[in-house]
């Protein structure tokens, strides 16, 4: 059996102002034509299917269509799809038991029968060809019970625990299976967090907070023959273990992801091989950085390229040089080439020389951050203990929010 293995698609994202859809949609048709020439026969797609939990439209129009084409290919007979931190689990499962027709089996959320996670998928004879444990994203309150009094890592350890005691119930669950049918196939583990030594791209926001509780991956039952992960954008391998890896997002969703290549993962169980296969790039997204003399040499650079080239600047000057945003947007004028931020990068250093008070724009940081200089600035009303217990607090309230809603 050959699996392929993707993850974080965040359809229906937007980069600033304008929407993702003609590059969602290519990577669906190249993703659909590669399930056929390598004749895949399971699709897992490990978490954050929508950018939010309340896509728009063509977003779901696009994951059904896919879904519906993929039930056709005479190979595919399986696809996986569960709940990652961005999803609604109400939007993902409403039309759970109409795709159930068609192979499709989603899992959004937990349930309280940890065997609606087990899938068995099957060849065309109807012979087992592997048992899946489909682990979706696992909320706080999913697997830990709040106690009053608690400290920050007291929670931390016992978010990881909860975690670790998921796997290792779905694992028994699986092994029990396998062994009362006598079944001689693999277990294959999904899964949608944070490990300890997992890289993080920009737009990546913490689900669990603080170096506790970054999921450790000796923690994941050692039984499971290969782990689909999805959260972070960048694909990668976990803990020096090929079989545990990130298969990443399938198009940069910031600028900050554009320095990694995009790819899915195929893993033939017969074999145990293991195969990385580079997604095309559909849209080009580009960084540019120097002195505005430099940037207007690039930008004329680019444009004989004469192809749609999505870019972010960051301007490096000692001194002020007027309005930046009017004068480069002169550069592109006439071409296909557009700009989506343009960053002054000394341009906070040369307020605090003038003794001015340094402005960062909300864009530039995240949530978490906003919050962290909050607290920064109350440094005589709460000590290091309490400061934590409210980090923590409202990292909880952010999963809530992001955990059902999946907003930025």
């Amino acid at each position: 059996m050959k699996l392929l293995h993707t993850a974080d698609l965040h359809l229906g994202q937007h980069l600033m102002f304008a929407d993702r859809k003609q590059e969602h949609q290519s990577f669906l048709n190249w993703l659909r034509d590669l399930i056929i020439n390598e004749e895949i026969n399971l699709l897992i797609i490990a978490g954050d299917i929508f950018d939010t939990g309340t896509p728009p439209n063509y977003a779901l129009q696009m994951y059904y269509r896919f879904l519906m084409e993929i039930s056709q290919i005479e190979s595919c007979r399986d696809v996986v799809v569960i709940g990652g931190n961005h999803d609604s689990v109400s939007t993902l499962n409403a039309p759970r038991d109409i795709l159930s027709v068609l192979n499709v089996h989603v899992i959004g959320g937990i349930t309280e029968n940890p065997e609606d996670e087990i899938i068995i998928t099957k060849d065309d004879n109807g012979n087992p060809t592997a048992i899946i444990c489909a682990v979706p994203f696992l909320n706080d309150r999913d697997v830990r019970k709040s106690i009053a009094g608690e400290s920050y890592s007291e929670k931390s350890q016992k978010l990881m625990d909860g975690i670790k005691e998921h796997y290792n119930l779905i694992k028994e669950q699986a092994l029990t299976i396998r062994s009362k049918k006598n079944l001689k196939v693999p277990i294959i583990a999904t899964g949608h967090l944070f490990t300890v030594g997992g890289s993080t791209s920009e737009g990546i926001r913490d689900i669990y907070v603080g170096s506790l509780s970054y999921f450790p991956v000796t923690s994941f039952p050692e039984e499971f023959d290969y782990i689909a992960l999805g959260h972070l954008h960048k694909p990668q391998i976990v803990g020096n273990n090929s079989k545990i890896r990130y298969s990443g997002s399938p198009i940069p969703l910031s600028f900050g992801e554009i320095s990694h290549p995009k790819q899915v993962i195929i893993y033939d169980c017969s074999n145990q091989e293991i195969s990385e296969i580079e997604i095309p790039v559909s849209r080009i997204l580009k960084q540019i950085k120097g002195s505005l003399t430099e940037i207007e040499e690039q930008i004329a650079e680019l444009i004989k390229i004469q192809k749609e080239i999505w870019l972010e600047i960051h301007i490096i000057e000692d001194e002020y040089k007027g309005d930046l945003s009017s004068t480069i947007s002169t550069f592109v004028e006439n071409s296909e080439l557009k700009i989506f931020r343009i960053i002054d990068v000394k341009g906070n250093f040369r307020k605090q020389l003038m003794g001015t008070e340094e402005i960062i724009p909300l864009s530039e940081i995240s949530v978490i951050d906003v919050f962290k200089k909050r607290l920064e600035a109350e440094q005589s009303e709460f000590d290091e203990e309490t400061k934590s217990e409210l980090f923590q607090m409202f990292n909880e309230t952010l999963n809530e929010i992001y955990g059902e809603k999946g907003e930025n």
